[in-house]
């Protein structure tokens, strides 16, 4: 074999491979590019207050989390009230118990005053208790006997609430607050013993209502005021016994 077979059969070299120039034009580009940023780079001007704070917040260890603030509105937000079931019509039972308190002589001086959610029927203390006790008398008895019988059918949740004038009881009493407080137990004691078949709650307030008991009025007057035991009906329903 001849050298002159290695030249192909023209008797010529192939063509160098194609792209090489255009590669090596692309590279020089890149390079100036970099070399032109690096440079704008360097002859730019920082501003020497953020570059301190941007130092210190590294160099210090300053928490690095965003700082997240929280604005809270001017007035609270008022929240919608529970629904609560309620029971029987308050006018309604206005009217009834209105109707059956003649009956009772001693019943016949009582008021009724109807409220925007409840029913607040007044007792003055001289109809159901003798100076100074704790204890329902015999007429006091029969009294709230007949008035516990009208309340024992509903289911409206119901309050008892003694009150008394300031002057001083007797000293087995102890206080005018545990004075108002015996006779508020004592009757719903006897209401729940008629048949009332929710829980009661029983509050004594002393003399402290006394400020606001009738202040247009005066003398024995304001103080017979005073002396009251009040059986609150709200229009909703109490919980039930098990």
């Amino acid at each position: 074999m001849s050298a002159g077979s290695l030249t192909g059969a023209s008797g010529s070299r192939p063509p160098a491979g194609p792209g090489v120039p255009w590669m090596v034009t692309f590279v020089d580009l890149s390079a100036l590019l970099i070399t032109f940023m690096v440079m704008i780079f360097a002859m730019s001007a920082m501003e020497e207050e953020v570059w301190e704070k941007l130092r210190l917040r590294f160099t210090e260890g300053d928490d690095l989390r965003p700082t997240v603030t929280l604005t809270l509105p001017e007035a609270p937000i008022p929240l919608r009230p529970s629904t609560a079931l309620l029971g029987p019509n308050l006018d309604y039972l206005a009217g009834v118990l209105r109707q059956s308190m003649p009956e009772d002589g001693r019943l016949g001086e009582v008021e009724i005053e109807r409220l925007e959610d409840r029913l607040v029927i007044s007792l003055p203390t001289r109809l159901l208790f003798a100076p100074g006790e704790i204890v329902l008398d015999a007429a006091g008895q029969r009294a709230v006997a007949g008035l516990a019988a009208s309340l024992r059918n509903i289911d409206n949740r119901i309050e008892v609430v003694g009150h008394a004038d300031p002057r001083p009881v007797p000293e087995r009493i102890g206080s005018n607050w545990e004075l108002s407080l015996g006779r508020a137990m004592a009757v719903a004691a006897l209401i729940e013993g008629a048949g009332y078949r929710r829980p009661l709650v029983a509050r004594g307030h002393g003399d402290s209502h006394f400020a606001q008991t009738a202040p247009d009025r005066s003398g024995e007057q304001r103080l017979d005021l005073a002396r009251r035991v009040d059986i609150v009906i709200h229009q909703d329903l109490g919980e039930a016994l098990p």
